[in-house]
């Protein structure tokens, strides 16, 4: 639907949102996204994710000097019962345990040798219902040196908008008040 892409592209994350210090580079497509998508929503037990979606935007990829990197997309559900019902499958018993081989999926396919992963759920925005995040601590080894990576995956709803977003830095994770400030920013436009 053609409203609601111009309302994903509007809400979408903006390097404004982020404050100094980062630059906006151009999306990179994903050519595997999709097959990781319903991956990880057969993991979960929900529908493929196309089959109910009706717009998809993509923000920049933001990054820093110091190797921090944001990166954000909204979509829309046909129904805002079908976006409540993903941000579910993403609260679910399994959704750790999926989260977790997904990503062990997608660091082999960029031919990384992993030395660890630990997936936890946190809490960054304490006063929005509707939002889930994890945390990823992953260890890879990059020239026989073990670096640390820590990955915060947030997801939030509002109606039929599904806001997600990836906060990424190595050693610490991204501060709450900028995941906050960042994931507020997009619900806001919505």
């Amino acid at each position: 639907m053609r409203a609601d892409q111009e309302a994903a592209r509007a809400a979408v994350l903006r390097l404004k949102d982020l404050g100094k210090g980062f630059q906006g580079l151009p999306y990179m497509t994903n050519p595997r996204a999709g097959q990781d998508e319903q991956a990880l929503s057969t993991c979960l037990g929900g529908p493929p994710p196309r089959q109910h979606e009706t717009a998809r935007a993509f923000s920049s990829q933001f990054v820093r000097d110091d190797g921090r990197r944001v990166q954000a997309s909204v979509t829309f559900a046909d129904t805002a019962e079908r976006a409540a019902a993903d941000l579910r499958d993403l609260r679910g018993a399994k959704a750790i345990s999926c989260l977790k081989d997904l990503m062990i999926k997608q660091l082999r396919r960029l031919s990384y040798e992993l030395h660890g992963i630990d997936v936890v759920p946190i809490s960054p925005i304490t006063d929005l219902p509707d939002v889930v995040a994890y945390r990823f601590t992953v260890v890879i080894d990059v020239n026989d040196q073990d670096i640390t990576q820590i990955i915060d995956l947030i997801s939030a709803i509002r109606g039929r908008a599904e806001v997600q977003a990836t906060f990424q830095d190595v050693n610490e994770p991204v501060e709450s008040s900028l995941e906050s400030r960042a994931m507020l920013a997009m619900l806001n436009r919505l």
